[in-house]
């Protein structure tokens, strides 16, 4: 119905349910779809005052990760996985913010803080090959490098192009895992072969070496 028809619906239930939080979830979902509407728009200022003011009525996890996204469209990245991480308090099974979740984690500071979020995503989806990988190289700005490969192993295993070229990287070199080169042609032909673009050159680099 009409904006005008839910505000009356909210102000009748205010009568009848003595529920408050109840009354609160629908009054919140007045300004979450009016702030949709405006993020669909593209016109991020007025969807975040109101999504500032749902939230201040109800904050729920979609409207939380709705907000978030909102939020890095206006560059303001730390405020955006701050709403992630509520989020994920909340619920976990938010398929929308587990998306997210790993969008912000990519540009989330504190690479621990990060790691932490994207643990939660792969113990709601340990397919998620798109948070296996962030992590992987979270580990590898830590100079984790043993955590860093399984990660990328898991990624390859899984049939991700961009953790089989990591994977292969990781065996050529040694790094992280026992040195084997035969194991990383293997997962550099398995790159290379789903067209990943730095994987051929890495393929031919090795195979140069191996002569």
């Amino acid at each position: 119905g009409s904006y005008a028809q839910m505000e009356a619906f909210v102000a009748e239930s205010r009568s009848q349910l003595k529920d408050p939080g109840a009354v609160a979830r629908l009054a919140a979902r007045i300004p979450a779809d009016r702030a949709d509407e405006r993020q669909r728009a593209k016109e991020f200022a007025p969807a975040l005052k109101l999504y500032d003011e749902a939230i201040g009525l109800y904050a729920s996890a979609g409207t939380l990760c709705e907000r978030s996204y909102v939020l890095s469209q206006l560059k303001r990245d730390a405020e955006a996985f701050a709403d992630v991480k509520l989020a994920l308090s909340k619920t976990r099974d938010n398929r929308y913010c587990l998306e997210r979740a790993v969008a912000v984690a990519s540009g989330a500071s504190n690479a621990d803080e990060a790691i932490g979020v994207l643990n939660l995503v792969i113990e709601v989806d340990p397919n998620s090959v798109h948070a296996i990988n962030q992590r992987g190289w979270r580990y590898q700005q830590q100079g984790k490098a043993e955590l860093a490969f399984q990660d990328f192993l898991a990624s390859a295993r899984l049939g991700d192009g961009w953790g089989q070229l990591q994977a292969g990287k990781y065996y050529w070199a040694g790094k992280g895992v026992k040195e084997d080169r035969e194991e990383a042609l293997t997962w550099l032909r398995k790159a290379a072969a789903q067209g990943h673009p730095d994987a051929k050159l890495s393929l031919e680099q090795a195979l140069q070496q191996m002569k």
